[in-house]
């Protein structure tokens, strides 16, 4: 992930979201902010394609950003204590399961509030 102006640029985007909904004694209930809308459903496949083409698995070549939607690892660590998996943390992206990758997109992007974190690039997505 491109965040020019710093880590704390992420918390601050991700202290947009107070995340995931949890269920009195079941697991948590696994819904993301804009999981399942169109228009970012439609923006998640193009930044997908357009940073990784569609691999989960990607490591860009000076080996600083990781996974589908390459993110820094600080930014990962930072998405996956929001998404409460702890297990995660200090995990580059590439080998996260394509499922947290998304979840994480979608803490971060937040309908659109966090989409500076992906501007630029091959081919605009917004």
């Amino acid at each position: 992930m491109r965040l020019g102006a710093g880590a704390w640029t992420l918390a601050a985007l991700l202290a947009l979201h107070p995340g995931p909904a949890r269920a009195a004694g079941a697991a948590a209930t696994r819904h993301w902010p804009g999981q399942g809308e169109p228009a970012v459903e439609r923006v998640r496949r193009c930044i997908l394609q357009r940073e990784a083409r569609g691999d989960y698995t990607a490591v860009d070549p000076k080996g600083r950003w990781f996974g589908g939607y390459q993110f820094m690892l600080a930014a990962s660590n930072v998405a996956a204590r929001r998404m409460g998996r702890p297990d995660l943390v200090g995990v580059t992206a590439d080998q996260w399961p394509p499922e947290d990758q998304d979840a994480a997109f979608y803490l971060i992007y937040n309908r659109g509030r966090g989409k500076r974190a992906w501007r630029g690039g091959r081919f605009a997505c917004f």
